[in-house]
């Protein structure tokens, strides 16, 4: 009999990990049998245990000072980006202490997703919260946009709120809006602030979001006198034993936490020169590759989701097969799960027929969405192709990468080349009848060495369907938009 894993998931707050939870976690998981790790999108940790190990880690997370749940997905976690500090970051006053302070002042636990992130850095999204708090141009003032249902996305109060202030104020908004389903979003602000004596500001100019270069965060890097290093493993599987390896040497060398980054990996800060080496030998022991490039590191895929890390591998072979650029993009791949998507390229999987990989994923029909300006922060998207084969995915994806290129050099807005790259939608292409196989003459069919723009008048009469084998004559022309979904 096959007994259904218990899922556990830890809350690193603001993806600040200190050695005493670090210890914590790797002491529960020794005990209830747990080989591996996984880190998610908000700078949490999960892992599955066998049913038999229930009570046992119950009772080892009742001794402990974990921010864990157990098979339910109740508490978001507060998400900052602490760990940018002082390497992606240039804001004026921003830092550690104002980090701690904040999340410090948290007495309870959340229901509401809430970011605490600095507008001049990349490695924590900006509008993914609930409750999304940036730092203004004034001293510990902070703004306050909300996404919820019932204002829309991205609505900025007009007051500015003390940093000592916004656990407060998160509560008292946390119980209106899971409470009531209409009201006026000011009024409630307005009264929260009168009745708890919050300290707050006009807004006296709008929030500034810089376009930032996505960061690379992986690998030894210097910064000061000092060398961080990211770790990043490409299944975002993190072993028991690397944990372990990682918090024996940091407690030899006297650093006294690590950081969980919204991008699955770690980052540890403050490794000294003359430590380098020891670091170098843990990363071969456990046979991390530290120098993975960028094409690879700049995907987002739901927490534990198998199938979009499936999809995300196989595009990143093809792209580097191709020699496919993505630097400065980033690509987000959603399935069947909600997540927190902050990328300028949103990969929609629409309809497969199978559930198995390999070849079945031939079956399978995708969305291509870019962000506005191709904005990591803007939080929305408009599409730019829609039913796309998996043959046709990368080409599509690389169009859109270009049109990207050309207006950083050309300095003007997509819309025209959209336009341009949307008439190619409208074109003829030629779908089998029986198992719904697209023919598109763009893309050709390389793995039957027929060449990108090859007509398909011009295929031969033995051509035949590469998944059913029916022959050309059962292919049906229609225009781009129009075929099976």
């Amino acid at each position: 009999m096959i007994f259904k894993k218990i899922l556990v998931k830890i809350n690193v707050r603001g993806g600040i990990l200190p050695f005493g939870e670090l210890t914590q976690i790797i002491r529960i998981a020794k005990e209830c049998e747990v080989k591996n790790t996984h880190l998610g999108e908000r700078q949490n940790i999960y892992f599955e245990i066998e049913n038999k190990h229930k009570s046992k880690l119950i009772n080892l997370l009742k001794e402990s000072s974990l921010d864990a749940e157990i098979d339910t997905l109740q508490h978001p976690n507060i998400i900052s980006s602490y760990a940018a500090e002082d390497i992606f970051t240039n804001h004026p006053w921003m830092g550690e202490g104002m980090y701690q302070d904040i999340l410090n002042s948290f007495q309870y636990r959340p229901k509401i997703k809430i970011n605490i992130a600095d507008n001049t850095q990349a490695l924590t999204p900006l509008f993914t919260g609930t409750l999304n708090f940036i730092p203004s141009t004034h001293l510990n003032f902070y703004y306050l946009y909300v996404n919820h249902s019932v204002v829309g996305r991205k609505w900025c109060w007009s007051k500015l709120i003390y940093g000592n202030d916004i656990a407060t104020l998160s509560q008292q908004l946390e119980s209106v809006l899971l409470g009531l389903d209409k009201f006026d979003l000011g009024t409630v602000l307005k009264n929260i602030e009168q009745q708890h004596k919050l300290i707050t500001t006009e807004v006296t100019e709008p929030l500034e979001v810089p376009r930032v270069r996505f960061p690379y965060y992986e690998g030894m890097n210097r910064f000061g006198d000092k060398i961080w290093l990211g770790i990043y493993r490409r299944n975002n599987d993190f072993s028991i034993a690397l944990l372990d390896s990682i918090y024996k040497l940091c407690s030899e060398t006297r650093i006294a936490q690590i950081n969980i980054l919204p991008w699955k990996s770690i980052m540890i800060k403050g490794i000294g020169e003359n430590e380098r080496i020891e670091w170098e030998k843990l990363l071969s022991v456990h046979g991390i590759n530290s120098r993975h490039s960028s094409l690879e590191l700049n995907w987002q895929t739901a927490d534990m989701d198998q199938q979009a890390l499936r999809i995300k591998n196989d595009l990143v072979k093809d792209f580097d097969r191709q020699d496919i650029r993505t630097y400065g993009l980033t690509f987000a791949i959603r399935t069947n799960k909600a997540f927190d998507e902050s990328s300028s390229i949103l990969v929609v999987k629409r309809r497969s027929i199978f559930n198995f990989w390999g070849m079945f994923k031939f079956l399978t029909l995708y969305d291509i969405l870019y962000a506005p300006d191709f904005n990591i922060h803007a939080n929305e998207h408009s599409y730019f192709a829609t039913n796309i084969s998996w043959n046709g995915l990368s080409y599509y994806l690389q169009s859109l990468s270009q049109i990207f290129y050309k207006q950083l050099s050309e300095r003007k807005k997509i819309a025209r080349e959209i336009v341009e790259e949307k008439a190619i939608a409208t074109r003829q292409v030629y779908q089998c009848k029986h198992c719904f196989t697209i023919y598109d003459p763009k893309v050709g069919e390389p793995q039957n060495n027929i060449a990108p723009n090859t007509s398909f008048d011009y295929l031969p009469d033995s051509y035949e369907c590469p998944l059913c084998e029916n022959s050309k004559a059962d292919f049906e022309a229609l225009e781009f938009q129009n075929y099976v979904s």
